[in-house]
């Protein structure tokens, strides 16, 4: 059946860093599952429903990604990226562990959030804020993992591109 799901824009006068724009929108949420998406990322059919069957059934998964150029995984010059994504669903309910949670696309259920609670907003601006979640995501008994058969492509550094604190960062 077809499912209404509610969106809220919520616009800040502000560009104050991943964590702080993050932990702002986790705050109004209540829904069982979180999945944080850096706005220059391309999904693919069915990347979502994925990656929520891969965490339903292994509740050991704390903190999930989908496969990704981000891991050195993508399509070919000859190929687009929802035909690479299409010669992967062989790969569903299939997933490997990884030493962490990177923030450009990241699913977590809420129980997770709620015990190891939001991004440090001590890190400044953006960078490195989603390792330290990971590692408390790993510190409080969960595993991150990469979901095989999920596919997502990240347009690299599409917003900091041309920050000039880029490489300070």
């Amino acid at each position: 059946g077809t499912e209404t799901v509610e969106v809220v824009v919520v616009r800040r006068s502000a560009n104050d860093g991943f964590a702080k724009g993050m932990n702002d929108g986790l705050a109004r949420t209540t829904a069982p599952w979180i999945c944080l998406l850096n706005n220059d990322i391309l999904v693919t059919e069915g990347w979502l429903e994925e990656m929520i069957a891969v965490a339903e059934a292994n509740p050991v998964i704390g903190a999930l990604n989908p496969m990704s150029n981000e891991f050195n995984v993508g399509p070919t010059r000859s190929e687009s990226i929802d035909e690479f994504a299409g010669s992967r669903r062989c790969d569903r309910g299939r997933w490997i562990e990884h030493y962490a949670g990177i923030g450009f696309c990241l699913l977590m259920p809420r129980a997770v959030l709620e015990r190891v609670g939001y991004f440090d907003e001590r890190f400044h601006f953006m960078y490195f804020e989603d390792l330290d979640h990971a590692l408390r995501v790993r510190q409080a008994g969960w595993m991150c993992a990469i979901a095989e058969g999920a596919y997502v492509f990240h347009c690299r550094h599409a917003t900091m591109q041309r920050h000039p604190q880029r490489l300070q960062l």
